[in-house]
């Protein structure tokens, strides 16, 4: 069965809706750092995936009429068909949470070290080596710049690998 992925106004009281109107809901969870403080925060933002039941044209009109939901997520030139998402991937975000929480695997782009080519900003087209995230938003890179060595701070997706 597919699931339809609908879009809330406010996720908490669309969740509770969506519960008492008997749907199947699934908002998966993921635990992240936000300033200080730690939390678990839903995935998807305010999009909640909904089990279709059979026709998904009169699911479409039942969704809308639930309590914190704005709609359906839909695509096409019209915006004709709703998005589905496969029971299949709904299953694999499953099989990887853990204690109600889905572990995200952040995989490293580059390692410490690496030649890098940097592709925006005044330094573009410079070739470096690799100097690590400072943050989630920026990462370091040093140049040969004049004879010495000069420690850059860019922008997450301004380097590619040399």
């Amino acid at each position: 069965m597919d699931w339809l992925v609908v879009i809330a106004t406010r996720v908490r009281r669309a969740l509770r809706g969506l519960l008492d109107a008997g749907w199947t809901v699934y908002a998966p969870l993921v635990r992240e750092r936000r300033g200080a403080r730690w939390g678990n925060y839903f995935m998807l933002g305010r999009y909640l995936l909904v089990q279709s039941r059979g026709d998904w044209a009169s699911a479409f009109h039942l969704l809308r009429e639930v309590d914190g939901v704005s709609g359906v997520l839909r695509w096409g030139d019209e915006g004709e068909r709703p998005v589905l998402v496969r029971d299949g991937e709904v299953q694999e975000l499953k099989a990887r949470e853990k204690r109600g929480v889905v572990a995200v695997v952040v995989q490293q782009r580059f390692v410490r070290g690496q030649r890098v080519v940097i592709t925006r900003g005044a330094f573009a087209s410079r070739i470096g080596w690799y100097g690590g995230e400072k943050n989630d938003a920026e990462e370091r890179v040093e140049i040969d710049c004049l004879g010495r060595v000069t420690a850059l701070v860019l922008p997450v997706g301004s380097l590619i690998p040399a």
